[in-house]
């Protein structure tokens, strides 16, 4: 209940998008300035208030700024990814797509080393290039077939665009840390 109330005073009903363009710097008028907020405002609306924005179609933006709020403070973290997927008859191809702390884990469930710890592998710079996600959690409902659980690695970085490609939520509190921990820990 305590997470919840936080939850709900923080988030809400949903953060939502108040656009402020730089009409000096782009050289618009006020009037053309306006229109292309009100424009994006409305683009923005129509992507946030239908479940096509969640890659699994069931929630709205507003729910999901609320789970992926809500799912650090009991787990410590929460991945995300921005992938583009077209649906018939939606004009936008973005999709968010949450991903539960617990898949991210290393490969075959080893233990960690000083490249890779948490599903998380480090370059040379200590800098996340690779993470590990798992297609089943660990000791879940069907336990008896946990070693039929599969690992994709997803590269941060697009190699070609240099687009994020897994986005990590959580709260460092010192340096080199890879993984948070949960609020009530």
């Amino acid at each position: 209940a305590a997470l919840k109330r936080i939850n709900t005073n923080v988030i809400g009903h949903g953060l939502t998008l108040q656009s402020r363009i730089e009409r000096e710097a782009l050289g618009l008028s006020n009037e053309e300035a306006d229109k292309w907020e009100r424009n994006v405002e409305m683009l923005f609306r129509v992507f946030a208030n239908s479940k096509n924005c969640d890659m699994t179609r069931g929630m709205s933006f507003a729910q999901l700024q609320n789970l992926a709020f809500m799912s650090p403070l009991l787990s410590g973290d929460l991945f995300f990814m921005l992938p583009w997927k077209k649906v018939t008859g939606w004009p936008f191809e973005l999709r968010i797509k949450l991903i539960e702390a617990d898949l991210c884990s290393n490969p075959m469930d080893a233990i960690d080393t000083e490249i890779c710890a948490g599903g998380i592998e480090l370059d040379a710079d200590g800098a996340p290039y690779r993470y590990h996600f798992a297609n089943k959690y660990p000791l879940g409902s069907d336990i008896f077939n946990a070693s039929e659980r599969i690992w994709t690695a997803f590269e941060a970085f697009d190699p070609q665009t240099g687009r994020q490609n897994v986005y990590h939520i959580f709260e460092r509190e010192r340096p080199g840390q890879r993984r948070g921990m949960p609020f009530l820990a």
